[in-house]
């Protein structure tokens, strides 16, 4: 066969693919775009009598079951001292957090630790990672916001 011929063959092949190519590009972008609707399906109510709960009292168990032994009968055992009818709700000490504003941080040549930029109370503040402002501890640093202890609570705050 003629080296020309199969030189324009291959030509022809090639201009098909890249016009198919092309056709599909433009009709990506330029073409009929349907955009589908999604509707949500409709919540349907219950009926109250359908919702019944099951509810039941739990005994003591006077066996072990991991050892295999019986609880001694006294008058006031484990068991019935961790179960009482008035439980102690033990309400934590709230302290009083000021208002932090976090700003950011600086990743210096000199030092790995970036340093941290904050407004607490509406004094501009910079520290760096385990540093201090007044009572609270620089714990984390993270990209986009940092980790706050005030005593033992700890607070994530966002960069603004």
């Amino acid at each position: 066969m003629n080296k020309s011929l199969i030189n324009k063959g291959l030509i022809a092949v090639v201009a098909i693919v890249w016009l198919l190519i092309g056709y599909r590009l433009v009709n990506n972008f330029f073409g009929k775009s349907e955009i589908m609707e999604y509707q949500a399906p409709l919540e349907t109510a219950m009926p109250e009598n359908l919702l019944k709960r099951d509810t039941f009292q739990l005994s003591l168990l006077k066996r072990d079951p991991f050892l295999g032994t019986y609880a001694k009968s006294s008058k006031k055992s484990r068991n019935t001292a961790a179960i009482s009818n008035n439980p102690i709700i033990r309400t934590p000490k709230t302290m009083q957090w000021p208002k932090i504003e976090y700003y950011g941080f600086v990743k210096s040549e000199n030092n790995s630790s970036p340093l941290l930029l904050f407004k607490v109370n509406n004094k501009l503040h910079r520290v760096r990672k385990r540093g201090k402002i007044d009572e609270l501890l620089v714990r984390e640093v993270y990209e986009d916001s940092v980790l706050i202890m005030n005593g033992s609570q700890k607070r994530i705050f966002a960069r603004q």
